[in-house]
Parts: C-alpha cells; sequence; structure tokens
C-alpha cells in the first residue's frame, strides 16, 4: 500500500504514522484517542516533534517505540498534549448549585465538631473548577474561618498547572459565572481578571496523573477526601483504565463523601465504594462503607443515551429506519453494529470512525446520526454532536429521541431556555415520557421557578400513577412504585 503524505510540512508523516503513534499512546497510557480531528493530532505530533528537535515522524516513532524512560516521558507529555484543556468557571451550574445548597451543607453538618473538609478538583486543566468551588465554599459556609478547608486541583500538565497557579484569566473564562462574583473576587486590568488573594490562597495545585500515580499520592488526602470533582476526564481513557481510577478516587473519599462526574461519563454505579445518588440538580456517587451493602439508589443515571433507548410503541419502525436506498444495507447494519458496541464500550473515537463510514453511505441513518451525536456529546465535540442531531431530526421528524440529547447538551453549556425548547418538543412527541417531564423540572428549579416545576413533576407523578407498581421505568432502572414514592419527595 502506498503511503499518503499530508503535505511536505508534516515531516513525511504518513496516515500509517498517525495511527501507529496514537496506538502506541493507547496502549502505554491508557488514553483514548479520539481519531476524527486528523488535523489537530497533526498538529499536535508536530509540535512534540519540534520541541524535541525531531525532523522525521520516522525518528519520532523510533523514540516513542523505545524502551528508554525518555520514551515513556514523551508518551505522557504526548498524552498530556492531547487532551483539551479548555474550561471555565461555574461550567455546569446545575452541580456548582447542588454543591453550594446540598452537599456542603450536609457535609458542614457531618463533620461540624472537628471542622475540617477536604476537596480535590481532579483533572482542574487551568484551575477555572478548584477556583469555583473555591468561592462556592467561601459563599456556603458562613462561618468559614472557624473551619479548616483544603482544596487541591491536580493535572499531569505542568503548563496547565503554571497557568492555575497565576490566577489570571480573560473573560471567556468567566463567561458563566454568577452575577457579582466577577467584582467580588476578581480584579480587572486590561481586560485580564485576576483572583484576589483570599481565594487564590484557598487552593494549591500539584502534578498528579490519575492512571499512573498511586492512590493518593497527587493530594495528599489519603481517606480524608469528601468532595471530588473529576469531570471530562475519563471520556480520554479505555473502560479498564476508567475503572481503575474510580477506585482510586472512592478510595480517597471518607464514608459519605460524594464524587461527582461529568455527564455520561459513568453508566452505571462505578465502584462497590459508591452508591448513586440523584438529586434535582444533578447525579452524584456518595462514598459508602467497605464492606458494607451499598444502599439501592433513588435513581438510576438519568439521562438516556438517545440512541440506545427503545423505541416508544406509537412510532412506526420507519422512522428508526428511513426507507432511504442504500448500496449495501447489510453491510451498512454490520458496521453500525460493530460502532455501537464501541460506543459500549466506551470507545466513542472508533465509534465515531465507524459511523462516519455509515453516514458517508446514508446520511440519513437515523440511527447513526443518533449514535454518533452521542459519542461526539460524551467526547465533547458538542458543536458537531449538535449537527448530527438536527440531521436526526429531518431524518426522523416524529421521534423524540434527538430533542433529548439536544437538551442535556444546551443544559451542560448553560443554556437552560434551549433544554426547556427541546424537551417540551420531546414530550409533544412522547406525552408519556417520565424522563422529559423530571428533566424540565430539574431546569425549572435550577431557575428559581419553582411553580413550573412542581407542575412538571406532578406531570410525572400522574404518568407514573398510572403504570403498575412493578414496572420498570426507562430509563432509571426502578419501578414505578419506587419512582412514585421519590418524586413525591421532592414535591414534598
Amino acid at each position: 500500500m502506498v503511503k499518503k503524505k499530508f503535505s511536505t510540512d508534516d515531516a513525511g508523516m504518513t496516515d500509517e504514522d498517525i495511527h501507529k503513534i496514537t496506538g502506541l499512546v493507547s496502549e502505554r497510557t491508557g488514553l483514548r484517542v479520539a481519531t476524527g480531528d486528523g488535523a489537530r493530532l497533526r498538529k499536535t505530533v508536530l509540535e512534540r516533534m519540534r520541541l524535541r528537535r525531531l525532523s522525521s515522524a520516522e525518528h519520532y516513532l523510533r523514540l516513542l517505540e523505545s524502551d528508554a524512560s525518555e520514551s515513556r516521558v514523551e508518551l505522557d507529555a504526548l498524552g498530556s498534549a492531547l487532551m483539551v484543556g479548555e474550561s471555565y468557571f461555574f461550567r455546569d451550574k446545575g452541580k456548582f448549585q447542588l454543591i453550594r445548597e446540598r452537599l456542603l451543607p450536609e457535609l458542614a453538618e457531618r463533620w461540624k465538631s472537628r471542622k475540617t473538609l477536604g476537596i480535590w478538583s481532579a483533572g482542574c486543566a487551568c484551575g477555572e473548577e478548584a477556583y469555583s468551588l473555591a468561592i462556592t465554599v467561601r459563599e456556603a459556609l458562613p462561618d468559614l474561618a472557624d473551619w479548616k478547608i483544603r482544596i487541591v486541583g491536580t493535572d499531569s500538565n505542568e503548563e496547565f498547572l503554571d497557568k492555575a497557579r497565576g490566577g489570571v484569566y480573560g473573560a471567556w473564562s468567566l463567561r458563566s459565572a454568577p452575577a457579582g462574583t466577577i467584582g467580588k473576587y476578581f480584579e480587572e486590568k486590561d481586560g485580564q481578571f485576576s483572583l484576589v488573594s483570599g481565594i487564590k490562597n484557598m487552593v494549591e495545585f500539584r502534578k498528579g496523573d490519575l492512571r499512573k500515580d498511586p492512590f493518593p499520592a497527587p493530594v495528599g488526602l489519603p481517606g480524608e477526601a469528601d468532595l471530588i470533582l473529576c469531570r471530562n476526564v475519563f471520556i480520554y481513557y479505555e473502560r479498564a483504565a476508567v475503572a481503575d481510577m474510580v477506585q482510586k478516587l472512592s478510595r480517597t473519599l471518607r464514608e459519605g463523601g460524594y464524587l461527582l462526574t461529568g455527564h455520561w461519563e459513568l453508566f452505571s454505579t462505578p465502584s462497590e465504594l459508591l452508591t448513586p445518588r440523584m438529586f434535582p440538580e444533578s447525579l452524584a456517587y456518595q462514598r459508602v462503607r467497605e464492606g458494607a451493602k451499598a444502599p439501592e439508589p433513588s435513581f438510576q443515571a438519568p439521562y438516556r443515551p438517545a440512541v440506545l433507548a427503545e423505541k416508544g410503541p406509537d412510532l412506526p419502525a420507519a422512522i428508526f429506519s428511513p426507507p432511504v436506498s442504500t448500496p449495501a444495507k447489510e453491510d451498512l447494519e454490520t458496521i453500525y453494529s460493530r460502532a455501537e458496541k464501541y460506543f459500549l464500550g466506551g470507545d466513542y473515537g472508533k465509534a465515531i470512525d465507524a459511523l462516519y463510514a455509515v453516514l458517508d453511505e446514508n446520511p440519513r441513518h437515523f440511527r447513526g446520526l443518533c449514535l454518533a451525536a452521542n459519542a461526539l456529546a460524551n467526547a465533547g465535540e458538542h458543536a458537531k454532536a449538535r449537527e448530527r442531531l438536527n440531521r436526526a431530526v429531518k431524518a426522523g421528524p416524529l421521534s423524540p429521541e434527538p430533542y433529548y440529547l439536544l437538551a442535556r447538551i444546551a443544559e451542560e453549556e448553560g443554556d437552560s431556555a434551549s433544554a426547556v425548547e427541546s424537551l417540551k418538543k420531546a414530550i409533544y412527541l412522547e406525552p408519556s415520557s417520565v424522563a422529559a417531564y423530571l428533566e424540565l423540572a430539574a431546569i425549572y428549579e435550577n431557575a428559581r421557578e419553582f411553580e413550573k416545576a412542581r407542575k412538571a413533576r406532578q406531570s410525572a407523578l400522574s404518568l407514573l400513577t398510572a403504570l403498575p407498581k412493578d414496572e420498570v421505568v426507562a430509563p432509571y432502572a426502578e419501578t414505578a412504585g419506587k419512582m412514585i414514592l421519590m418524586v413525591e419527595k421532592l414535591l414534598a
């Protein structure tokens, strides 16, 4: 096979070279390298080659494949460079509302006699999340001066940590900050915003690699963390690596402490030491006593992957397989099935690659569009996910599934108005959706529209009471009877 060169500026790098390099990174670091953005991959590799003063892809591959310690150092550096470090203050407002109004008061009450709290931002990037936690703690604890609070941010990228320690950010990083926060906790000069020392000094930053380091070396909080945020980290790793990291995180938590992750990052209870708790604002995992039988979760994960939800009884099958002629239908279905296996195994990059082949043959393949959108959303590619979902809406105009995921993406981005609009469309198409009403209620409650939240929950309750008590309600994996008790509790 003739190798295709990208350009003379690519140091002779070929498709095969890129494949070998990303394969080595995945094999030796556990990182799952998404191959959908080839241009970014090439740019990152070439930048590492420039820093290493290597003029050809052949020399760079030889370095990575060697047994020398320098090879491991470079693999780690390349892996860190491939991870996206962009974040912003108070990203995912629902989670920070949950921390401020529910979790911190609960933890403060539990430890009021010793007045100590340990908080860890794992994969903190440039520090926005860790400092958001510090501001939240200051706002939530009126007697803060009486407490010993330790907030630690860790990341494997030293450049990110250097910026975090500086505590200076542009306006774009503050786009989701609550009203009054900027004037209270930042000093502005020439378009740059510096954190006041009172917040900056609350956080310490350390280099730490969740995959490699033995727990709890990066944070020095052996079994003493009360709250861990680890969001948009697991999407970069293979499933086995994620399981190992979750074990480390859970063993760093004190009994009763909480782990918060990004949406859809963990599809089930990730550890025997954790039990899921569903709050109106978000899902959290609580640490239970080792060896104890974990209590049954209040709710399972609240959002369904759109393509994996079962078809509603009133939806014609043609919506899910639009009557578009395809050159090799069986072949497409084989490719789709393979993509679905990749997706369920957490390998979103391979799932996306396989789905591109399906959509190239049949751009209106409804299930392919929905699954591609799910995989892209899980990988943090929201714009690309929305584009596939808009195409799915046209391919299956009577299906509610694309709207569920559009709502979830909008909520993740803090666009509650768009999330509400998409959920209302989903309800119009699927009036019996308990999940849509409960999602709508959570958004309304976050926006302090309590009467609307109450009405949405009452609608969900009416649907639940019409079901047999032992019927399992999707996507919560709970019976209608248990769901009724939980919704009644939320209404109370």
